[in-house]
């Protein structure tokens, strides 16, 4: 059996929602074709996030059977540097006592 693109993936999980809840408003609005990958750069603005990168993560963790299986230090790198960059800003803006309105 081969490998499914995430694409597909995605389509299954909705098709099951919505089989599941009918139109529900968090899946009305989806309209996914299964074999329809998206565009070039589409993929590629969407690798600049790091839900990509978990899920390759994850896959490549849960489906071991593949000869790509093991840990891509790429993935992990990258998601330390959102983690990083996320844990920055939250020392930046978060306070613990409400401030004034207005200021």
């Amino acid at each position: 059996m081969g490998t499914i693109s995430p694409v597909t993936e995605a389509v299954i999980i909705v098709r099951g929602l919505r089989n599941r809840y009918g139109q529900h408003d968090a899946v009305k609005g989806i309209d996914l074709h299964p074999g329809v990958e998206p565009s070039d750069w589409l993929r590629d603005v969407g690798r600049v996030f790091p839900l990509a990168h978990l899920a390759e993560g994850l896959q490549r963790t849960y489906f071991a059977a593949t000869a790509d299986a093991g840990i891509d230090w790429s993935n992990v790198a990258i998601l330390a540097v959102w983690g990083l960059a996320a844990l920055a800003v939250a020392f930046r803006t978060f306070r613990w006592e409400p401030q004034a309105a207005g200021s």
